[in-house]
């Protein structure tokens, strides 16, 4: 039998081990190393070579696109499967541009999973968010991003600066102690810029900064 080669990289233990006996299951997968964050992703890619390398989206260290180009511009024959938590056609879209093979949900059914993993040790691709399948998906995409661009005009220099800080995970103390603003202050920021933007989460203002391309995921 032919076996997959597999190697597992996520920052944090419990989801890794799963993933781990998930597919230590498989008799036709074989989970050939781990990794913990982008750094040892990227070295561990080099040395074990394997057919499919599953990554954290949110991976420390080398970031996941960063990790994606070390890993796929080497001119090896290993697929990167990239796991994430939001079904967004732009963050899928930066990761086919970076050069993975396939996006897939970290919540993703199991079966879904080994599919994907199975069908890109046969050299496939595999693309969860629907609006990647859509026909419509072109001029969806140009409108979203002239709204976008249209949006990100009318932000203040300072609301700017919050979103930024607030995309890259800071809490409200932090981004007021490196602002010399008080957390009140910084709450007010981010209820004004979310109302401009029309987002009512923090996962929308993540998914904003994505598509002006502020941050790397």
């Amino acid at each position: 039998m032919i076996h997959t080669s597999v190697l597992v990289c996520d920052d944090h233990t419990i989801y890794r081990e799963g993933v781990k006996i998930i597919l230590g299951r498989e008799p036709d997968l074989k989970v050939v190393g781990e990794a913990r964050d982008g750094n040892e992703a990227v070295h561990l890619a080099g040395v074990l070579k394997p057919d499919v390398m599953l990554l954290d989206f949110s991976l420390p260290g080398v970031r996941a696109l960063d990790t994606t180009r070390h890993v796929t511009g080497k001119g090896g024959n290993t697929r990167v499967l990239i796991l994430g938590m939001y079904d967004d056609e732009e963050i899928a879209l930066q990761c086919r541009e970076a050069g993975a093979s396939g996006y897939v949900l970290k919540d993703t059914p199991v079966l879904h999973l080994l599919f994907a993993v199975r069908h890109l040790g046969n050299c496939g691709e595999y693309l969860t968010s629907a609006s990647l399948r859509s026909a419509k998906h072109s001029a969806a995409k140009h409108k979203s991003s002239k709204e976008a661009d249209l949006a990100w005009q009318v932000l203040s220099s300072r609301q700017r600066e919050i979103l930024l800080f607030l995309a890259e995970g800071f809490t409200y103390k932090e981004i007021g102690a490196r602002l010399h603003l008080s957390v009140k202050t910084v709450d007010t920021h981010k209820y004004n810029l979310m109302r401009k933007l029309n987002i009512q989460s923090r996962a929308g203002l993540i998914r904003f900064a994505i598509r002006q391309r502020l941050i790397e995921a």
